[in-house]
């Protein structure tokens, strides 16, 4: 694919830095966008009932769905190849649920157009390895009534000047 996570032990604290944003909250719903091959659908899958997986890279959707059936994770996860696909099949809950989460974790590009419906949802994990789309998703959330929560930089790639951004957005 055209990008993974560097290893498995940074991928491990990467999902506990997450956790620890969580905490023990469940979700009825969670939605990921840039899910690549389930690095952390898999961890997600543990805290909802329900996902819908959204991934553009279409080299990621053969390890994916390996991924998946190799978890028994088929019947729990939705899978859609690229926003225009996910926006036209589903009908979009406007109404803030408590229950729901989106977890975005895109290319550098941003996520795109998926800021630019309104999210039903709570809380937004967002993790970014981009400061200028992160900045420019960050005001649309801020327009959609989401306030920046926590946030913390994790060096993934040692000895670059490279880090990821991980962040919590809730609903105010």
């Amino acid at each position: 694919s055209s990008f993974t996570q560097t290893n498995p032990q940074l991928n491990s604290q990467m999902i506990k830095i997450i956790k620890s944003f969580l905490g023990q909250h469940r979700f009825s719903e969670i939605v990921e966008f840039g899910c690549g091959v389930g690095n952390f659908t898999l961890f997600l899958s543990e805290i909802t009932s329900r996902m819908v997986v959204i991934e553009n890279d279409l080299r990621n959707l053969i390890p994916l769905r390996q991924n998946l059936q190799n978890h028994a994770l088929g019947q729990q996860v939705s899978i859609f190849e690229n926003l225009k696909h996910y926006f036209s099949s589903i009908k979009i809950d406007t109404n803030a649920s408590a229950d729901k989460l989106y977890f975005v974790n895109p290319a550098r590009s941003g996520v795109g157009s998926l800021f630019d419906h309104p999210l039903g949802a709570s809380q937004v994990v967002y993790v970014s390895c981009y400061m200028d789309s992160f900045l420019v998703d960050a005001i649309k959330l801020e327009n959609q009534g989401f306030k920046l929560e926590k946030i913390t930089l994790f060096d993934q790639f040692p000895h670059s000047e490279h880090f990821e951004i991980i962040s919590l957005f809730k609903r105010t």
